[in-house]
């Protein structure tokens, strides 16, 4: 094992950072740029956490997932649905491209 000193750790951990959130702000703007919103409507949702409604319902309902209801429908924070599906364990990677299969759907209508 290697030694490593703390500043250069402490570097590294802010550039990891820093590189995390730069993907989540290109996502954002990815998103807001296909869908005109951060958020997802249910059907959207579904597809990308590859849920049914219930279980849609029942992650709305434990706090897991994020929504927004001033539309009078509910929508999902496509942030909170990221990180769902990153802490049941799917890589970065996974989820985003999950993602960006939704989002050329979404542009071939």
């Amino acid at each position: 094992m290697v030694a490593v000193p703390l500043a250069l750790w402490q570097t590294m951990e802010r550039i990891v950072d820093s590189y995390e959130e730069i993907n989540n702000r290109l996502d954002l703007l990815e998103s807001v740029t296909v869908t005109n919103s951060e958020y997802m409507n249910r059907k959207d949702a579904m597809l990308f956490l590859h849920v049914g409604s219930t279980k849609l319902w029942e992650l709305t309902r434990s706090g897991e997932i994020e929504t927004n209801g001033k539309t009078g429908k509910p929508l999902y924070k496509t942030s909170s649905c990221r990180q769902y599906l990153i802490g049941q364990g799917f890589s970065k990677e996974f989820v985003q491209e999950r993602f960006r299969d939704i989002l050329r759907e979404k542009q071939k209508k």
